[in-house]
């Protein structure tokens, strides 16, 4: 007879197999906790983006019903200018100008400066309170302007009122960061004095031919 040493399927240390148990719960750990802060970011990146987007649309409604409304002589070129150029959609800017709140390029804005200049009237326009009334994730955003308007005289306030104006801002991805006004609620139409006095003068020479 004679011992026989019978070898077991496979041999392990018992410390180097709690190390190897240690080492994967680890690796388990780290992936999980890189897996959370990566969901955490990308939930935190989604937010900042949307704050960012509701802040540049706020800002560009604001000034674009500042621009809309300035009777400052100082100013009111470049308000137009920017409303034609840069704000509005070519739209928008025909639907303004039938109803009287946007001039023609030329004659009819040099005419308002020069009148405003000859009358001494001016204004300030504020625009503190710009909420998002839509969606603001959809490609369209309609943006609701709270403001007031302040009207002068020789330099010397002649009266105010508060003002409400929604304007609906286009902004994708596409448009590098430049928002568009697509569409202006909440103006009254406004006939210009010029208009009115080229239809006064007519009648007034027909009548005149007619007392003849």
């Amino acid at each position: 007879m004679y011992n026989r040493k019978i070898l077991p399927a496979f041999s392990m240390n018992p410390t180097s197999h709690a190390k190897k148990l240690f080492t994967i719960s680890k690796i388990v750990q780290i992936s999980t906790c890189f897996f959370v802060v990566g969901l955490l970011t990308s939930c935190a990146s989604v937010e900042e983006r949307k704050r960012q987007r509701q802040q540049q649309l706020e800002g560009f409604a604001g000034k674009v019903v500042q621009h809309l409304l300035d009777r400052n002589p100082d100013t009111y070129r470049r308000s137009i200018s920017a409303l034609m150029r840069e704000e509005l959609d070519d739209n928008t800017i025909n639907n303004l100008q039938s109803i009287g709140r946007l001039p023609q390029p030329g004659l009819e804005e040099l005419k308002f400066i020069s009148d405003a200049q000859d009358q001494k009237t001016s204004n300030k326009v504020e625009t503190p309170i710009v909420r998002a009334v839509g969606d603001m994730a959809k490609e369209v955003v309609p943006m609701r302007v709270t403001g007031k308007v302040t009207n002068y005289k020789n330099g010397v306030k002649t009266d105010d009122r508060s003002v409400q104006v929604e304007v609906d801002c286009r902004l994708t991805d596409a448009m590098d960061g430049y928002p568009k006004a697509v569409a202006v609620r909440g103006l009254d139409p406004v006939k210009s004095v010029a208009k009115q006095t080229d239809d006064n003068k007519p009648r007034s020479r027909r009548r005149a031919r007619n007392r003849g």
